[in-house]
């Protein structure tokens, strides 16, 4: 039984499996588990005869391949829901959430206690740091292979349904009320809100609260 039937030509798959990963058998050399959630590196076959071995633990998994390993680092105190996607070289800091439907790129970064809630997009590239809040459907958006980062200061706040340009950088303490199209630099502690943004106040507390959607 084929079940990673795409990639007949590579060299070293990276799999994905969320289930009831802890009990399932690891015989597979390179692997990271995290509660619900395991990746699992190794060639086509060693692959596919795990997934066969431990199928009826595992409700769902995808895979991405190339010829390299790249294990994500994740503290063991970090929360991944099922069905958020965390690709190659993501950095996820003690005390970190992530909910379901959001895809963390290559080469993310989030710092401790910072929660990132459902359905949001992180480029590659991007910095998030702690204690920071991000709202359902967000985009973080870089072009694809630009080198213009999205770089994201501790205590942030970016409410539900925003887009964060290229190349921006959010300091810290600053606020990105709902709906809001970011395409300039935040500076510390500002408050913004509309398509494009605008500044609306400056905080008078550095005191980070609840993200309200």
């Amino acid at each position: 039984m084929d079940l990673i039937y795409k990639a007949k030509n590579s060299n070293t798959i990276n799999l994905y499996a969320y289930g009831k990963i802890k009990e399932c058998t690891k015989n597979v050399s390179n692997s990271f588990i995290l509660d619900n959630f395991g990746i699992f590196i190794g060639t086509k076959e060693e692959l596919n005869n795990w997934l066969f071995e431990n199928q009826k633990l595992i409700d769902k998994y995808y895979f991405e391949y190339d010829n390299k390993i790249h294990i994500p680092q994740i503290s063991e105190d970090v929360k991944v829901d099922v069905d958020a996607i965390i690709k190659r070289n993501v950095k996820l800091s003690a005390k970190a959430i992530i909910r379901a439907g959001t895809i963390l790129n290559h080469n993310v970064f989030v710092g401790n206690d910072t929660i990132v809630d459902e359905n949001v997009f992180v480029a590659e590239n991007t910095k998030i740091g702690a204690r920071c809040h991000i709202g359902n459907n967000t985009i973080l958006s870089n072009p694809k292979d630009s080198e213009q980062r999205i770089t994201i200061g501790d205590n942030v706040i970016i409410g539900a349904n925003c887009i964060i340009a290229s190349g921006i950088t959010i300091e810290e303490n600053a606020v990105i009320l709902p709906n809001s199209v970011v395409l300039k630099d935040v500076l510390m502690g500002q408050v913004i809100s509309g398509s494009p943004a605008k500044v609306i106040k400056r905080k008078t507390s550095a005191k980070q609260n609840s993200l309200q959607n």
